[in-house]
């Protein structure tokens, strides 16, 4: 059987308060109950100074196995200035496997052969080669850099179209679907919708490149 290693980025989460919404509801919130009930550690580690508690920062930190100190990323989208330090995403490949990462924030695609590839949206940084990796990385920065207007391009309209068809679900894509009407009138679920599409083209992905 093959092993694999899914390093997901919880941005921001503060523990205390998903104890609070888990113990307040027995039917919602299954996915973050069962991390809680099956990992006990959640201690990490930070800066000790609070500009450099930001997020671009701390992943930085955690993709290269340093602390600020050491790697000097401050912004988003530094690390494309930072070529001599090794991302984990190297490490694993160079140890021979295949790796796939799907909006790793601060994060450069340095991959000899990607399995995939969608970098964040605010790091200068190129995708995979394939055709709809590089659709999917359009839509990402279109949708987050124009998020003030709140208006998405045709070509950024068809190409959710084809991430619904090529994840087609019963129930998945029923889920997206409610997701994407109720959007319309709590404005501030759209960002769970492009969550949401991330997610399940991570899935496809994830099942079909076994990376």
């Amino acid at each position: 059987m093959n092993k694999a290693l899914l390093f997901i980025q919880l941005n921001e989460i503060n523990f205390d308060l998903v104890n609070k919404y888990i113990d307040g509801s027995k039917k919602k919130f299954s996915n973050l109950r069962y991390i809680r009930k099956n990992y006990k550690n959640f201690s990490t580690f930070a800066e000790e100074e609070y500009k450099n508690l930001e997020p671009w920062i701390q992943w930085a930190s955690v993709q290269l196995g340093k602390n600020f100190k050491e790697h000097e990323i401050f912004r988003l989208g530094d690390i494309v200035n930072h070529l001599d330090q090794k991302q984990i995403f190297e490490t694993i490949e160079d140890k021979g496997y295949k790796v796939g990462a799907i909006s790793p924030m601060n994060a450069e695609n340095r991959l000899k052969n990607p399995a995939y590839f969608i970098p964040d949206p605010w790091t200068d940084t190129k995708s995979d080669v394939s055709g709809f990796s590089k659709r999917l990385s359009s839509l990402l920065k279109q949708s987050v850099n124009d998020n003030s207007s709140g208006k998405l391009s045709f070509g950024s309209l068809i190409t959710i179209f084809e991430i619904i068809f090529k994840t087609l679900h019963h129930r998945n894509t029923l889920f997206l679907i409610r997701l994407i009407f109720s959007s319309i009138i709590k404005p501030w679920k759209k960002s769970l919708v492009l969550d949401y599409l991330i997610h399940m083209v991570h899935v496809q992905f994830y099942k079909k490149k076994k990376s």
